[in-house]
């Protein structure tokens, strides 16, 4: 797996093939559809909240949904066409639950509680779904059932747990935590709940989140905030050496990676807003997908 250095990679960014632009908002969360042809992501511009896709090819985005509530982390069951996604029909300080989205828009519930739910991740059967609760002891990992629409608490203790995304073949389940003076990425074995420690960080060196393994299983997207900045990283499971793909000055991350493993999409932010990236994982061009042209709050 080779890639260019960083210092190659921000400069391949100058010349990204611009193919949509959207109005300056929060366009984050990005998604590839099953069959890579599309990338699915969330957006907010002033007062509305929306769900779109856009196509790899070109085009504007296509808007699936647009209200005056609050919406996160979209993503798709399995290889259908339906959309997991949580927040609130009454706005960010609302009742945050889980719901699919239909593509004629329709939502439907997929839990009823009085805590709030967040990051909702599909495995690729389609036929579970984990998710990030708000309980008295912190942010939990649960997995829900939706065939039997049986619940699962996955983690206990004080940390906090986030942005849970699974291995391809079920097996694993990778997050992000926080406890005491440790943040770093873990991943939990679902069959007999064995937790185990991927990147370690003391507070001091900074925080890691937002995992995404790659398809084949052998390569982890995270982001990693330091002195230096916010930074895309790929490490590689079998050696433990990462790779620091891109630096930027505020927030980068949401990575996830196209079916076939050649591509990494990720939201990147400047003081103009969000855009949402590309990056092609040999070359190491990256084009932009949605968002402001890179430069313009330079």
């Amino acid at each position: 797996m080779s890639r260019r250095s960083s210092s190659q990679i921000i400069t391949s960014v100058a010349a990204a093939i611009f193919l949509s632009t959207s109005a300056l908002g929060q366009t984050i969360h990005p998604r590839f559809s099953p069959d890579g042809q599309s990338v699915l992501f969330y957006n907010r511009t002033g007062d509305t909240a929306s769900v779109e896709i856009v196509d790899l090819l070109g085009g504007n985005p296509r808007v699936l949904l647009a209200d005056q509530g609050y919406y996160g982390n979209p993503g798709y069951i399995g290889d259908t066409d339906s959309i997991i996604i949580a927040g609130a029909l009454d706005g960010m300080r609302g009742s945050w639950e889980l719901y699919r989205l239909e593509q004629d828009g329709e939502l439907i519930a997929l839990t009823q509680t009085p805590e709030r739910e967040m990051h909702p991740s599909s495995d690729s059967q389609g036929t579970h779904i984990a998710f990030v609760r708000f309980i008295d002891t912190g942010a939990h990992l649960f997995l829900l059932d939706l065939t039997t629409g049986l619940e699962v608490q996955l983690t206990e203790g004080d940390g906090q747990h986030f942005h849970p995304k699974f291995s391809s073949d079920g097996e694993w389940l990778y997050f992000d935590r926080t406890m005491d003076n440790n943040t770093g990425i873990y991943r939990v074995r679902l069959s007999d709940r064995d937790i185990q420690s991927v990147v370690n960080l003391e507070q001091t060196e900074g925080r890691a989140s937002t995992p995404s393994l790659s398809p084949n299983g052998e390569f982890l997207a995270y982001s990693r905030q330091d002195d230096g900045g916010n930074h895309l990283i790929i490490r590689s499971l079998a050696s433990g050496h990462d790779d620091m793909v891109l630096t930027n000055a505020l927030g980068i991350g949401g990575s996830h990676w196209s079916p076939d493993g050649t591509h990494l999409v990720y939201h990147r932010q400047f003081e103009a807003g969000y855009q949402i990236e590309i990056l092609d994982i040999q070359s190491g061009e990256i084009d932009v997908l949605v968002g402001t042209p890179i430069g313009a709050d330079d």
